[in-house]
């Protein structure tokens, strides 16, 4: 059974992009062992943060909503934690239990009624002008 999972993790900002892909690409196929799905993927390459880590102003996010089993969060965290160009991770479980394209469609349902919303507010802003 596949369970749904956000997975944050921030990589040292100097790390070429092209490492840090190799990296996120070696995380990514641990997740997707038996059968994980990626949902959503975003990356923010050389992104401010809020407060230093380890001495570092900015860095590499990458963001993920995704399936998968639960012995692969195991083994993605052991592997993270010997990786020195990881300066901070997050992984939370959202769901027991998800349908990989069911979930898509609802995000992508969700992205586009915000949207509306704020096209109308912008609208309705420069109307007030």
């Amino acid at each position: 059974m596949l369970r749904e999972y956000e997975f944050t993790i921030i990589t040292r900002p100097d790390l070429s992009e092209e490492d840090n892909k190799k990296a996120l690409a070696r995380y990514e196929e641990i997740l997707m062992r038996d059968g994980g799905e990626v949902i959503e993927k975003e990356v923010w390459n050389n992104y401010r943060m809020a407060y230093p880590i380890k001495k570092y102003f900015r860095a590499h996010y990458a963001f993920y909503d995704f399936a998968t089993k639960k012995e692969n969060i195991a083994e993605v965290e052991r592997v993270i934690r010997f990786d020195e160009n990881v300066l901070r991770y997050l992984n939370v479980k959202l769901a027991d239990a998800v349908e990989p394209e069911k979930r898509r469609a609802d995000l992508k349902k969700a992205k586009l009624l915000a949207e509306e919303k704020a096209r109308a507010a912008e609208a309705a802003e420069s109307a007030d002008d």
